[in-house]
């Protein structure tokens, strides 16, 4: 993050003029604009970056302030993949994986561990744990492999 702003700090980072993407098939290129990816966070400024950095490659995000604001998109929208806090007001990230009988793939972007009870209940759907500040291109690789 930086340090004045609280924002993730994207230094000389280039959005990549393309991107791998897995699918059902390895051989197959996902284009980012057909992935729905919803994040998570309550802090305004790790939201908007995140969500920036994943627009630039052109994935369509939508935002949360929190596990409810989240629970309740979850239920009338499909995303494909999730960035996901654990620590935030009224629904933290640990409540939210288990409130979803069928979450989308799960990237966790958090300065806190995920503790093995979360972990065990949330099951293959976390495809990595990242902590912050989280440098753009491992962002992008996160999500990458989560779709």
């Amino acid at each position: 993050m930086g340090a004045a702003t609280g924002t993730l700090d994207r230094g000389a980072w280039q959005p990549p003029k393309w991107s791998r993407r897995s699918s059902v098939s390895s051989s197959t290129l996902q284009n980012p604009s057909e992935v729905s990816v919803l994040v998570v966070e309550d802090n305004e400024d790790v939201r908007s970056s995140c969500s920036d950095i994943l627009r630039t490659v052109g994935y369509t995000v939508i935002e949360a302030a929190d596990g409810e604001d989240a629970l309740s998109l979850l239920t009338t929208m499909r995303f494909d993949a999730m960035v996901l806090d654990l620590k935030m007001p009224r629904r933290d990230g640990a409540s939210l994986l288990s409130a979803l009988s069928e979450p989308p793939a799960v990237v966790v972007v958090s300065a806190y561990e995920l503790d093995d009870k979360t972990r065990h209940r949330a099951g293959s759907t976390i495809v990595a744990h990242l902590s912050k500040p989280v440098p753009p291109q491992q962002l992008l690789d996160a999500i990458a492999d989560a779709t």
